[in-house]
């Protein structure tokens, strides 16, 4: 979201109408108090980073991911697959350790 308000230059209004519109789930449960009272976008924002912004969860899932790739058999588009997954995973890890979760 700061990513987008700082590109298209939403104001806090505009951010609250896109969380309503988005929001679904446990995540609009946790903070559906906030989306009608705060003004702040960030409010909202710091509540579901807290509750929901679990590094070693995605960490987890992208080392368990690795383990049940199959390996590629000897054909160019397998291998090709391969890759393209191996290289989602690694860039999954290196977004994660940027932020110095690893």
């Amino acid at each position: 979201m700061r990513e987008s308000t700082r590109l298209y230059g939403f104001t806090n209004t505009e951010n609250m109408a896109r969380l309503r519109n988005c929001l679904r789930g446990e995540a609009r449960e946790v903070i559906l108090a906030l989306l009608f009272t705060a003004k702040d976008p960030a409010d909202i924002m710091r509540t579901l980073e807290q509750c929901f912004d679990r590094p070693e969860v995605i960490i987890d899932r992208a080392l368990d991911d690795l383990k049940r790739l199959p390996l590629p058999d000897q054909t160019a588009q397998e291998l090709n697959s391969f890759a393209i997954k191996l290289q989602n995973i690694v860039c999954i890890m290196q977004n994660v350790d940027g932020k110095g979760y690893l």
